[in-house]
């Protein structure tokens, strides 16, 4: 089905929304483990020929080994003649054949010693072109992935609830829930398809349990981040925060689908199991994942495979600091904050005692006295510091 209509199917009330039955490769998928291996099922996947995947510089180093592979073989070993051959000679004859024998190997043994060098060289130069960056780059600029991307986004949001079922029965529906059910049959394979073809790039991650910023961007910018105002002698004496409630909920979606997927964090306790307040804890972990993802039911996450190495390892690090708070160094600054304390002092005049504010300013720790009535005046306004959240 080359165009999604724009219409969501509506789900009638036998189609069950369960999030946990979402689509995941096959349970006897064995996830390969070599190089070639890996980008051969990538490749079977997205219908392409491997030798497309292979990172051009993986080609040409492989073909360098190979050669001196070839090389290397054609400076074995020779052996003597045939036993009946020998007989057939004098002493000397047999002697002179041994000795020659003996003189090529040691000569064909040191050609295959500075092979074997160079041949060295050259695996190690291969096992360079092998890696994760090089090869992820490379296969996000072969294939359509941004294509897919956006057509698996445009299925899901048409099919809703349908995504988590196979091809739908057609016995006992009629009217719209027969129409709606054939219209989502006709979708479902292709929205399987691609799918499955962006499930399989996790192959080229070194990690697989990274996925969950392979196919998501986390929303966030960084760590929360708060500044001291420094006393003159450097001493902390309030705190500003840099960052509102929506900054709170942003990173806690971002915590949370990360936990989501790799299917909680390790309890020292119990194992891996999801926080109590996980808002994602309905999903399945993994695979079964990113079908709510391209539904767009992760908060204001949406389906979006990372185009490069660099956005990926951008797109950890920011996952890694969800939910986590830091002191912005740069952003200290220093401001006048007052603290007041009362007391009572004898005015020998007038044998009334009067009320003194001692009024100290924590920056400079400078201290002003002030004799007051029943009123106390209120400092100068500073900028409001607000504690540091939990």
């Amino acid at each position: 089905m080359n165009t999604i209509p724009n219409t969501p199917l509506q789900a009638n009330l036998s189609v069950a929304d369960d999030h946990r039955r979402a689509y995941a490769r096959p349970t006897e998928f064995t996830r390969p483990t070599g190089y070639e291996s890996r980008l051969e099922a990538i490749a079977e996947a997205w219908n392409v020929a491997p030798e497309d995947l292979l990172h051009p510089g993986y080609v040409a180093a492989r073909a360098e080994v190979e050669k001196i592979g070839g090389e290397i073989a054609e400076y074995a070993p020779v052996a003597l003649p045939d036993a009946a051959v020998l007989r057939e000679k004098n002493d000397a004859g047999r002697r002179k054949i041994i000795n020659d024998t003996r003189a090529e190997n040691e000569y064909r043994a040191q050609v295959r010693a500075e092979l074997q060098g160079i041949q060295k060289a050259a695996v190690e130069t291969l096992e360079v072109n092998k890696a994760p960056e090089l090869t992820f780059d490379h296969v996000l600029s072969v294939l359509p992935v941004a294509e897919t991307v956006a057509k698996v986004r445009a299925m899901a949001a048409y099919l809703g609830a349908y995504c988590n079922h196979d091809v739908l029965p057609l016995t006992l529906k009629t009217g719209n829930d027969l129409r709606d059910a054939m219209a989502a049959n006709e979708v479902i394979p292709e929205f399987r398809a691609g799918l499955v073809r962006l499930l399989m790039l996790d192959l080229l991650l070194p990690n697989p349990a990274e996925g969950y910023a392979l196919f998501s961007d986390p929303g966030i910018k960084g760590m929360l981040t708060y500044r001291h105002n420094v006393s003159n002698s450097g001493q902390a004496i309030g705190t500003v925060c840099d960052w509102s409630d929506a900054d709170l909920s942003a990173h806690k979606v971002a915590e949370d689908w990360r936990e989501a997927f790799i299917g909680g964090f390790t309890d020292d306790i119990t194992g891996r199991r999801l926080s109590d307040d996980n808002q994602f804890s309905a999903i399945g972990s993994g695979d079964k994942a990113v079908t709510p993802l391209a539904r767009g039911l992760i908060g204001d996450f949406v389906l979006d495979v990372a185009p490069t190495w660099e956005v990926l390892q951008d797109r950890l690090r920011r996952f890694s600091e969800a939910n986590r708070k830091a002191e912005d160094w740069e952003g200290r600054f220093s401001a006048d904050v007052f603290e007041d304390s009362e007391s009572h002092v004898l005015n020998r005049q007038t044998g009334q005692y009067e009320k003194v504010i001692s009024r100290r300013n924590l920056r400079d720790n400078s201290v002003e006295r002030i004799t007051v009535g029943s009123t106390v005046p209120e400092p100068d306004m500073v900028p409001f510091v607000q504690p540091v959240r939990d």
